[in-house]
């Protein structure tokens, strides 16, 4: 009689092993393809929104501003005449002249009206979905936080929520389009400098991941109704400029959101058009992320060796 041969228990347990390895390989692959295909959505939406400030911008002569902003109206006929008016930012007010948050709060505010209200849904063509990085929304969920309703802010340099009269290249503190050159004036450069918009930061990603201590998400990006389609950078003129927010809590960083191997990635587009993606350093904090942003927020010259993001001097 034949005897049944079969594996042995030293076999079976070898099999399995191989099994988990192959799908843990699969699953990393997999895993690292979804979140390349997550970020290459972001840089499309951030491109769409590229392209709708630059068809406003070219169609006004002036960039749409950054946020809602007041400013005074001034009669030049009458100096008794004094009224204070509202423009929308790229995504306004929801209900009134009230904030609102880029999260769904349990306020009761309008998030879907706060965008389609903003200077640039015209031009956006009803692409919604352009206003938030599909990243964003899978962290979320899966952090169990609110939905966001767009992951994008827009440099300050571009106006704000600032009281006063226009000004030469300014229109309610809205910068002028067309010379393709921008003005700045920082302590490392005694007389103004013009900044041509290819180095000039249009929009950056929110930051919501926390990498290593390095990044830790603003007040104003969690959820709160003054979040915050605006980038207020830490303006290195003593603060004289309105973009410094000193007085209002911590100045903000870009967002480094996208992981790429080890590393993570943030996307960034400038005043002329064009987008970028940049790496975190290995050996920075989250101070440098601050500096990093205020030298893309004012066309500052830098250089990154992998490690380091390091001004170049003027």
């Amino acid at each position: 009689m034949k005897q049944k041969k079969g594996f042995s228990l030293v076999e079976l347990l070898i099999v399995i092993g191989i099994i988990a390895v192959l799908g843990g390989v699969m699953l990393t692959q997999f895993s690292g393809s979804t979140d390349s295909a997550l970020a290459s959505s972001c840089l499309n939406n951030m491109r769409s929104l590229c392209n709708a400030v630059l068809a406003e911008a070219s169609q006004d002569d002036y960039y749409p501003a950054a946020g809602p902003y007041k400013y005074l109206d001034v009669d030049p006929d009458s100096d008794d005449y004094r009224k204070t008016l509202w423009t929308q930012g790229w995504i306004g007010h929801a209900e009134g002249n009230k904030m609102v948050s880029c999260y769904h709060t349990d306020e009761g505010v309008d998030q879907h009206y706060a965008i389609t209200n903003g200077t640039i849904w015209r031009s956006m063509g009803g692409k919604k979905d352009a206003y938030v990085c599909p990243a964003h929304v899978k962290h979320c969920k899966r952090g169990k936080y609110p939905a966001p309703a767009w992951s994008y802010a827009m440099n300050s340099y571009f106006g704000w929520d600032y009281g006063g009269k226009e000004s030469a290249g300014v229109s309610g503190f809205r910068r002028w389009y067309g010379s393709g050159q921008m003005p700045f004036s920082y302590n490392s450069s005694p007389t103004k400098r013009n900044r041509p918009a290819e180095k000039v930061l249009l929009f950056a990603e929110i930051p919501y991941v926390h990498i290593q201590g390095m990044q830790t998400p603003d007040a104003t990006t969690a959820v709160d109704p003054s979040n915050d389609m605006v980038l207020q950078y830490e303006n290195d003129n003593d603060g004289v400029d309105k973009a410094n927010k000193s007085a209002n809590g911590n100045p903000e960083a870009i967002g480094f959101n996208h992981k790429v191997g080890n590393d993570y990635s943030a996307h960034v587009a400038f005043a002329d058009g064009h987008c970028a993606k940049l790496m975190m350093p290995r050996g920075g904090n989250e101070s440098m992320l601050i500096s990093l942003t205020t030298w893309l927020c004012t066309g500052q010259e830098y250089t990154f060796n992998g490690n380091v993001y390091e001004k170049v001097s003027e």
